[in-house]
Order: C-alpha cells, then structure tokens, then sequence
C-alpha cells in the first residue's frame, strides 16, 4: 500500500512550519487542510485540496500524478504597511519552498511550479457577514512510480 499522499501532506507540513518557525512574525500559522474560518492569526496559510491521476505503465508499474498548493491568506488592508506584509509572506515563502520543496516525497518528487494571486470569499454566517480575504495559491505538482497493486 502507497502512503504518497500521507508523506505529501508531512513533508510539505514540515516544510512551511519550518519557515514559520524561522518566520514567526511574517507567516503565523499553517493547516494541513482549508480551515473553517480565516480569523485569527494572519498571514496564514494552507493545503488546498489534492487532485491525481494514475497512469498505467505495461511494465507491472504505475505512475502517479498529484497537484496540490500551498495558500496563501490575509486581510484586505488599506494602507500600504499592511499590504506589503502580504507580499513579503509570499516572497519569501515562495522562496523558502524553492529551496526545500523540489525533494524526495515517498520516493517521487515534488516541485513548486507557479503562483497566482486570487481572492477567497468566507462565506457569511448568523454572527458576521461575508469576508474577503486576499489569497496566493502556490501550485505544487509531483509524481511517483511504484508497482501496480494487485
């Protein structure tokens, strides 16, 4: 049995909390998943949903596709210190992940391939209304090879 996406979700934990642990101020908190809300500690950041495709080899194998991002979250701000804390947060956890992100995950690889600047909407409840958040989603992709199951 595979465990790739198990370590994907370690390895890339692993890797921006030992940038948040380098970086308190700058990113301040990581969820292996989208969390409920946005409120609280930002700039924050998260795991956005895992897609994947399965190749079928002929030689007894197969090939893993999975793409994922790391995103990116915090506040719209209206002055400009607070705008580009946003920014320094991703440049320099684009950075990070440059460095020590393209490794070995459960015997694939793994590899930051692009960012997008994007808007994410928490959707309204009973007690507060719709909040937009200014977001970054920073697309991983990667790929193993093992033996077909049988």
């Amino acid at each position: 049995m595979s465990t790739f996406r198990v370590d994907l979700v370690a390895h890339l934990s692993t890797a921006v909390n030992a940038y948040i642990t380098a970086n308190p101020t700058i990113l301040r908190r990581y969820w292996n998943r989208r969390p409920g809300t946005f409120g609280g500690e930002v700039p924050m950041a998260y795991m956005d949903n895992i897609s994947e495709q399965i190749i079928i080899l002929d030689n007894g194998t197969y090939q893993r596709e999975i793409s994922t991002a790391i995103v990116v979250v915090d506040t719209f701000a209206d002055n400009e210190q607070t705008g580009a804390r946003f920014d320094i947060a991703v440049d320099g956890l684009v950075s990070h992940l440059v460095r020590n992100i393209y490794a070995s995950v459960g015997g694939g690889i793994l590899a930051l391939t692009g960012y997008d600047d994007t808007d994410i909407e928490q959707p309204a409840t009973i007690e507060r209304p719709a909040v937009l958040y200014r977001a970054t989603r920073m697309t991983l992709n990667g790929q193993i090879q093992e033996g077909r199951p049988s």
